[in-house]
C-alpha cells in the first residue's frame, strides 16, 4: 500500500536500505463499537528490517465494560483533614455474613437461571404447541360450522409453559387421542379422516374418510348449517376442549404443590 510508505520517514530507514518500503503489521482487536476487526499495530520495512510501533488504545468489549463496572472500587485516599473510620469487631462480622449471604443468593439465582434455559428438544415441542392455534384456525376456515365452537385460548398456552411442564406432559398434550394431530401439515393432509371403529380387530390403528364430513362439504346448502356437524368436526371440538382442560389441570397441579401450610403449635397453659 503506497500510503504506508510515507509513514516511515527516510531518516528512519537504515543508511544503506536498497528499497525503502513500509508493510503494515496488524493484530486482532476491537473497534469503538466493540466489533472484532484488524488494527494496525506497527510498520516494518522488508528491505532493512526497521520496525516502528504505532500508538495503540485498547477498546474493551461490552462484556469487559460490564465486568469493569461491577469490580469493587479502590480504597479512597484520605486527605489530611479526614479521619479513618475504624469498625468494631461486631460490625466487621455483620458485614462479612451479609456479604456471604448475598453471595450464596447470587449463586442460587444463577443456578436457577441456568436450569431455566430450554434445550433444543423442549423449544421444538413448545413451538408445536403454539402452532396448534394456526391448526384450529385452518379447521374453522375449511369447516365454517366450527366457528365459535373451538374457542382455543393462546393465553392458557403461555400459562401452561410458565409452570415449566415436563417433556412427557407436553408430549401427552400433542398426542391427544383419538385424532393425535400435532402439526399443521398432518392436519391439512388428513382433515376429514377419523379412526376406524374398534368392531374389527384388523382395523385397529388405521384411519379412514368420514362420509358425513365429505357429504356435507359437497353440499353448499348444508355447509354453513351449525346443526349439521359430522363426526370429524365433533372430534375436533372435543380435542380442543380436552387439551385446554388438560393444560388447566397441569397448571393447577403445579400451583398446588407450591402452597405451604403452616401449623401453629399451642403450648399447654
Amino acid at each position: 500500500m503506497p500510503y504506508l510508505d510515507s509513514q516511515i520517514k527516510q531518516e528512519d530507514h537504515e543508511p544503506n536500505c536498497p528499497n525503502p518500503k513500509a508493510m503494515g503489521l496488524c493484530i486482532r482487536g476491537y473497534n469503538k463499537k466493540g466489533n472484532r476487526t484488524w488494527i494496525l499495530r506497527a510498520l516494518e520495512c522488508p528491505s532493512c528490517g526497521v520496525i516502528i510501533k504505532l500508538p495503540y488504545k485498547h477498546n474493551p468489549t461490552k462484556k469487559q465494560k460490564d465486568k469493569l463496572m461491577s469490580m469493587p472500587k479502590l480504597p479512597k485516599i484520605l486527605n489530611e483533614n479526614e479521619n479513618l473510620q475504624i469498625k468494631s469487631k461486631e460490625e466487621i462480622d455483620r458485614d462479612f455474613w451479609k456479604w456471604a449471604k448475598d453471595r450464596k443468593t447470587r449463586k442460587i439465582q444463577g443456578r436457577v437461571a441456568e436450569n431455566a434455559k430450554l434445550n433444543h428438544k423442549e423449544k421444538q415441542y413448545r413451538q408445536k404447541v403454539r402452532a396448534l392455534k394456526t391448526m384450529y384456525k385452518n379447521d374453522e376456515k375449511h369447516c365454517p360450522r366450527l366457528k365459535g365452537k373451538i374457542n382455543w385460548d393462546p393465553k392458557l398456552v403461555e400459562k401452561f409453559f410458565a409452570v415449566r411442564p415436563t417433556y412427557y406432559e407436553i408430549l401427552e398434550l400433542l398426542k391427544w387421542p383419538p385424532l393425535r394431530r400435532d402439526n399443521n401439515k398432518w392436519a391439512n393432509k388428513y382433515r376429514g379422516y377419523i379412526p376406524y371403529s374398534n368392531d374389527k380387530p384388523e382395523n385397529f390403528g388405521y384411519i379412514g374418510r368420514d362420509p358425513d364430513y365429505f357429504n356435507l362439504k359437497n353440499k353448499p346448502v348444508l355447509l354453513h348449517d351449525p346443526n349439521k356437524l359430522s363426526k370429524f368436526e365433533k372430534l375436533v371440538i372435543e380435542e380442543a376442549q380436552g387439551r385446554m382442560d388438560y393444560m388447566q389441570a397441569v397448571i393447577t397441579k403445579y400451583h398446588a404443590s407450591k402452597i405451604k401450610v403452616e401449623y401453629k403449635i399451642l403450648k399447654n397453659v
